[in-house]
């Protein structure tokens, strides 16, 4: 996973760099023991992201003030949830293990 992480991060430009260091010191911070399934940029909305094996997705605009921020994907439903925190997405993806149990 991480040569494939490192080769697309090397086609970044300086600012999609720093937005993924963003982006990365909050993976580290919340969430360093899920899997990473996918890093990458979104040329139409200027995003940065890592997607998560747990279905969260840690996210920032590309030179923006904006804070990261972090979508839930319910893949059965075709569903992705904007949340506030890390926390909120883990709530979330829990409520949805529970209710499938």
């Amino acid at each position: 996973m991480y040569n494939k992480m490192d080769d697309q991060i090397t086609k970044w430009n300086e600012e999609q760099r720093i937005t993924f260091g963003h982006v990365y010191a909050e993976y580290i911070k919340y969430a360093s023991s899920e899997p990473i399934m996918e890093v990458g940029y979104n040329d139409e909305t200027q995003i940065i992201w890592i997607a998560l094996e747990n279905g969260i997705c840690i996210c920032k605009i590309v030179d923006d003030d904006c804070e990261v921020m972090y979508f839930v994907s319910l893949w059965d439903k075709e569903e992705e949830i904007e949340c506030e925190t890390y926390t909120e997405a883990e709530q979330i993806i829990l409520s949805q293990v529970i209710l499938n149990e």
